[in-house]
């Protein structure tokens, strides 16, 4: 995904939505192994807004990405809405809440993968593959995301404290019959 959080924060944590005042958004592209013809590339936009005037909240964000690797045989795409609350301890700390609830795709292209029974040592890929596909190449699920955060400012020292915990009720991603659910993060 992304090597620095702070370009993309609500990606990591939903709690980001909304923690500081007005309205943010975020393109981000990055492409791995350039050189590599099948390199990873993933984009991602997000955008959130602060709401200070209704007690308790904090704002409401959007997010839209897409991960694509071995030029485009894999592909994963998620929209999703981040609602935010803001929770006043004193004077000089907030704490914020943020759940996140995403639709999610992965794609695969089947007729495009290459098994070790099609190749030859000396001619490469010649031969048919015994590989059976199965009958889907798209596996479609929601997803579930919650965060947490501390800000905190005072004279000299201010900064932000936070965790987050993904895919919560851990999803199956199989493209078979059997599951595969997705780890939590």
């Amino acid at each position: 995904d992304f090597s620095q959080w702070y370009n993309n924060p609500t990606y990591y944590n939903p709690a980001y939505v909304g923690l500081t005042a007005g309205l943010k958004a975020r393109f981000t592209y990055r492409r791995q192994m350039v050189k590599v013809p099948a390199s990873f590339r993933t984009y991602s936009f997000t955008a959130d807004i602060a709401e200070r005037n209704l007690p308790g909240a904090g704002g409401l964000g959007f997010i839209v990405a897409n991960h694509s690797a071995s030029q485009g045989l894999v592909n994963h795409t998620i929209v999703g809405l981040t609602p935010s609350v803001r929770i006043p301890i004193a004077d000089y700390m907030v704490m914020q809440l943020g759940v996140q609830a995403t639709f999610v795709q992965k794609t695969i292209n089947w007729d495009n993968l290459i098994f070790p029974d099609q190749l030859d040592p000396r001619y490469g890929n010649i031969y048919p593959t015994s590989f059976m596909a199965p009958n889907q190449n798209k596996v479609s699920y929601p997803d579930f995301s919650a965060g947490m955060l501390f800000q905190f400012k005072g004279n000299n020292v201010s900064g932000v404290m936070g965790a987050a915990l993904h895919h919560l009720t851990r999803p199956n991603e199989s493209f078979y019959e059997g599951t595969s659910p997705l780890p939590r993060k």
